[in-house]
């Protein structure tokens, strides 16, 4: 189904669309109004939850990250970003970045196949929208977003380049154990690996289970948790840059490491460790979204220079 007539969404500087997606699901999209001349298309994926990507506060919308991409890319792309299905847009919930508080739907919803319908089909349906290229076209991801970037990349031979934001690249498994490792006491670390690797192993019996653990359900976990993103971004044809923060406290800079590694057996590979940054890629005394806008400016200047 073709996207509808644009809705423009004031003091945004988006435009909602709406599209369906192969299992039949209406999909909200938003993409920064055309230009004189058709634009290639970066697509920005979020993180994990159920934060609409515009939030209604009184009379105006209260802007996501994409909102701080838009600026740096116009007039030389075209940003698009996607609403999870499950979230009413411009609605009022959480913003911790767990399905804590999300609607029944969301949770029920949210793996990363289906995720990853939603996204093919707005960026095709981006894609036909007059002043849009569908060539070249730059993926990035933030967090749980990275993840789904990197497969998004290695199935859609349109994404000539993607960009994974503290994201790891070892998968959620490894992540979350490295974590309870990292975050227990002195001479606890074994004990909360075991519990870490129980926790997975519930997971792995019950992979459809409504069943909350680290803030999301297990149906969740055992979706995305099947994702290896250094695996992904090994065989996709992109070029990949990874950028990850040494004071990431949700994703061990670890598994960063580790995946630099693995991708040193391919080409056109960028990396960028930021000592001292966070999860948000914030350095001490910067608040959101500095951080992922200078990161933002960075990634840009990537895609521009192969260009």
């Amino acid at each position: 189904m073709a996207a509808a007539v644009a809705q423009p969404l004031p003091g945004t500087g988006f435009e909602r669309h709406q599209t369906v997606d192969a299992e039949g699901r209406p999909v909200t999209f938003y993409v920064t109004p055309a230009g004189s001349e058709a634009r290639p298309l970066v697509l920005y994926i979020q993180g994990s939850g159920c934060t609409p990507m515009f939030r209604r506060d009184g009379e105006r919308l209260r802007a996501g990250y994409a909102s701080a991409l838009a600026p740096l890319a116009n007039p030389r792309l075209r940003v698009v970003t996607v609403e999870k299905p499950g979230i009413r847009p411009e609605s009022v919930g959480p913003t911790d970045g767990t399905a804590e508080g999300c609607s029944t739907e969301f949770r029920r919803d949210h793996t990363l196949d289906r995720w990853l319908a939603s996204l093919h089909a707005a960026l095709a349906a981006a894609r036909q929208l007059p002043g849009s290229r569908s060539e070249a076209t730059l993926v990035i991801g933030h967090s749980e977003g990275g993840t789904v970037a990197a497969r998004l990349a290695r199935r859609d031979g349109q994404v000539s380049h993607v960009a994974v934001l503290s994201a790891g690249g070892q998968g959620a498994e490894f992540d979350m154990i490295e974590r309870a490792r990292r975050s227990a006491t002195p001479g606890g670390e074994e004990a909360a690996m075991a519990e870490a690797e129980a926790r997975w192993r519930a997971i792995r019996e019950r992979p459809g289970s409504d069943e909350m653990v680290w803030g999301h359900p297990f149906r969740r976990w055992s979706s995305f948790g099947q994702a290896i993103p250094a695996e992904d971004l090994l065989a996709t044809r992109a070029s990949v840059f990874l950028v990850h923060g040494t004071r990431d406290e949700s994703v061990p800079i670890a598994s960063f490491d580790l995946t630099t590694l693995v991708l040193a057996r391919r080409d056109r590979v960028e990396t960028l460790r930021l000592e001292g940054a966070d999860h948000a890629l914030n350095h001490p005394g910067q608040a959101p979204p500095e951080g992922l806008r200078a990161v933002f400016s960075r990634v840009l200047g990537w895609y521009s220079s192969a260009q």
